[in-house]
């Protein structure tokens, strides 16, 4: 079913009411039909065909005639290269291929539950040197016995300036000269949110507190160690870094987490170090409590 979700209404909300949903792909640029030489030229005659005398006379013929002449020479160009692939096969790298997985340090913060937890199991299966910061040390040793020696863990509580300190002084230990591959600032809490005239500043500032500002000093206690590894650095944000849906402190602080990402991206780039976002929407995790729905109906219950 085609769902026009770019003007008026969408109607993802509406058909979700009834357990229908609605997705959108979007491709690049692919061989396909559509877009061969061949078609793209019909297209452009067509469409010259049509235009009026006043469209023909301020392009002239010579405006489409380039035109095709450029979608014809790239077709050129994409056979010779076809002919020059088959005759004599070259073995082009795969520039995206991160080598020597083994010899690569990488520090995730919030790895007893969630996307930190998945994430420091998979880089552990894939041979990596995982560092592990868990909040309580329940956690800690849980995720230890889950994985292998290849994991280390260490407590970080992302709104003590004295344990963030402590953090970076072990991870420095570990990668010595070697700098840190990546850092991955996962850990945030979502709670409590509601309905803005509910909530105290207390309640924004506890959330505020750990997801952009327990992130930003994170991050600046180990900018030193991604630049000697000329490394990158990827925030936990969140759809809700886009378009608030709920009031409290969690919307305001991952729209910090993307303001913060943009301008430290800037900065990297003379290091060669690179920083990435990822924006999840609504996953089924603990940041909203042990319990999800249960969670969000607690806290929603003592709020009123």
């Amino acid at each position: 079913m085609a769902l026009n979700m770019g003007q008026g209404r969408d109607p993802r909300k509406e058909l979700s009411y009834f357990g229908v949903k609605g997705e959108m792909i979007e491709p690049g640029y692919f061989k396909t039909f559509v877009t061969s030489p061949e078609a793209i030229s019909r297209g452009l005659q067509a469409a010259w065909d049509q235009a009026s005398s006043e469209v023909k006379e301020l392009y002239a013929e010579t405006f489409l005639a380039s035109e095709c002449a450029f979608v014809s020479s790239s077709h050129r160009m994409e056979m010779a290269w076809e002919r020059q692939r088959v005759l004599s096969p070259l073995k082009i790298p795969n520039c995206n291929l991160v080598r020597n997985l083994s010899d690569k340090y990488v520090f995730i913060m919030g790895c007893a539950l969630g996307f930190g937890n998945l994430l420091a199991m998979q880089l552990v299966d894939r041979g990596m040197r995982v560092l592990a910061a868990c909040f309580t040390e329940e956690g800690m040793q849980k995720l230890q016995q889950d994985t292998s020696y290849q994991l280390q863990t260490t407590l970080l509580d992302a709104t003590k300036t004295e344990s963030i300190k402590a953090a970076a002084q072990w991870v420095r230990e570990q990668v010595g000269e070697q700098g840190l591959w990546a850092l991955v600032n996962n850990a945030g809490v979502g709670l409590p949110n509601g309905p803005n005239e509910w909530l105290t500043k207390e309640d924004s500032v506890k959330v505020i507190n750990v997801n952009p500002v327990g992130l930003i000093e994170v991050t600046l206690h180990k900018l030193s160690m991604v630049k000697k590894a000329q490394g990158r650095v990827v925030n936990m944000s969140s759809s809700g870094g886009h378009v608030a849906i709920i009031g409290g402190g969690y919307c305001v602080s991952k729209f910090g987490v993307e303001a913060f990402s943009d301008s430290i991206r800037r900065e990297l780039h003379y290091f060669t170090a690179k920083v990435s976002i990822t924006e999840p929407g609504s996953y089924r995790t603990s940041i909203l409590g042990k319990k999800d729905l249960e969670g969000i109906e607690k806290s929603m219950c003592k709020l009123w």
